[in-house]
């Protein structure tokens, strides 16, 4: 679990990133600018939920609990 909050901490800076290299490809803020505001909240949580982390980490939660299901016998 701890991975995948972390995971989706780093894919929320990865799209702020992203959001600001399109900014300064507009010329709407500096070229040498890299300051961006920490991720919100609401953003960890929407990159929680993205593809790229719910897959990744649901298949190795569902792996794992299949797993313990079936070595304890209730399977």
């Amino acid at each position: 679990m701890a991975f995948a909050i972390l995971d989706a901490y780093y894919l929320s800076l990865e799209r702020a990133y992203r959001n600001l290299y399109k900014l300064a490809c507009e010329e709407r803020v500096g070229a040498w600018v890299l300051a961006v505001p920490g991720p919100t909240f609401k953003e960890i949580v929407r990159a929680f939920f993205s593809p790229a982390v719910a897959l990744v980490y649901g298949s190795s939660l569902l792996a794992a609990t299949g797993m313990g299901l079936l070595l304890g016998g209730l399977l």
